[in-house]
C-alpha cells in the first residue's frame, strides 16, 4: 500500500472506533472504554514511541489518569467525554493525587471530537499547568500526528488497527460501483421527480425531535458519524456519475 491508502485505512479504523464508542456509551454500555484504554496504550506506544502502562491498575492514587510513561514523564487520560468539566475534574484529580510531582505533562485523549473551550489553560494552586490547546487530543489530532510518520511505521499502525479492531476496510472501487448502480436504479424509478422536490436537509421539519425526542441526539449523531464515514464514497460517486442534476439530487436525498 502507498501512503495515501494507508492513511485512508487508518482513518477508516479510527472513525469506526469513535462511532462505536459513541453508540455504546449512548446505551450506557461503557465496558468498551476499558478496552479502549488498553488499545490506545499499544497504539500510542507505536505512534509516538512512548512506553505507556496502565497506571490506574498499578497505582491506587492514579484514578485521574489511565496511562503513563515514567521515563518521558507523561500521563494520559482516555475518555469519550469532551466536556470542559470532565477535563477540569481530571486535572484536579491529577494534582490532588500528587501525580504532578511524578509527571510533567497531562494529556486528555478524547475518543471522538474535542470541543472549543473558552479557556486556554488550566492551572493548579501548586502551579501545574495544562494547555487546553496542546494537551487535549482527539481522533483528528491523532490522524495529524500519524500523517507525518514514515511509511514503515504507517504500515505497522495499519496492521495494529486491523488486528485489534477486526473491521473490514471497504474496497472503494467496489463500493463506488455498487452505489452508482443503486443510484441509477433509484433515479430511474423516480424519473418524474423535479429538482425542486428534493431537500438536502435530512430532517427539514424537525420530526426527529417531535417523534423521537428521547433519542434525538443519538439519531442526529448517527447521521453525522455515518456521513463522515461514507461521505467520501458518495462524493466519488457524484464525480463519476452522468445522471444529470435532477437525478443526482434525487439520488443524494434517497441515500
Amino acid at each position: 500500500m502507498n501512503r495515501a491508502m494507508l492513511i485512508s485505512g487508518i482513518n477508516h479504523y479510527l472513525t469506526h472506533l469513535r462511532v462505536s464508542v459513541a453508540q455504546l456509551n449512548s446505551l450506557n454500555l461503557q465496558d468498551i472504554n476499558i478496552h479502549a484504554e488498553t488499545f490506545f496504550r499499544d497504539f500510542l506506544n507505536l505512534v509516538l514511541g512512548y512506553d505507556l502502562k496502565n497506571i490506574n491498575i498499578i497505582e491506587k492514587n492514579a484514578s485521574a489518569v489511565d496511562l503513563a510513561d515514567e521515563d518521558q514523564r507523561i500521563a494520559i487520560q482516555v475518555t469519550s467525554t469532551p466536556d470542559l468539566a470532565k477535563i477540569k475534574h481530571t486535572h484536579r484529580g491529577f494534582v490532588d493525587g500528587g501525580l504532578d510531582r511524578k509527571y510533567d505533562r497531562l494529556v486528555v485523549l478524547i475518543i471522538g471530537e474535542r470541543l472549543r473551550y473558552r479557556e486556554s489553560t488550566l492551572e493548579s494552586n501548586a502551579g501545574f499547568s495544562m494547555s487546553l490547546v496542546d494537551d487535549v487530543w482527539d481522533v483528528e489530532e491523532l490522524l495529524r500526528k500519524i500523517a507525518d510518520l514514515p511509511l514503515d511505521k504507517l504500515k505497522r499502525c495499519f496492521d495494529l488497527l486491523r488486528d485489534e479492531l477486526h473491521i473490514a476496510v471497504p474496497r472503494e472501487s467496489n463500493e463506488v460501483h455498487t452505489l452508482m448502480r443503486v443510484i441509477e436504479v433509484l433515479s430511474t424509478a423516480d424519473g418524474d421527480l423535479s429538482a425542486g422536490e428534493n431537500r438536502e436537509d435530512p430532517d427539514p421539519e424537525q420530526k426527529i425531535h417531535d417523534r423521537f425526542a428521547d433519542h434525538a441526539d443519538f439519531l442526529e449523531s448517527q447521521y453525522v458519524n455515518l456521513h463522515e464515514i461514507y461521505g467520501r464514497t458518495l462524493a466519488e460517486v457524484n464525480r463519476h456519475s452522468d445522471l444529470g442534476h435532477v437525478k443526482s439530487a434525487s439520488s443524494r436525498s434517497i441515500l
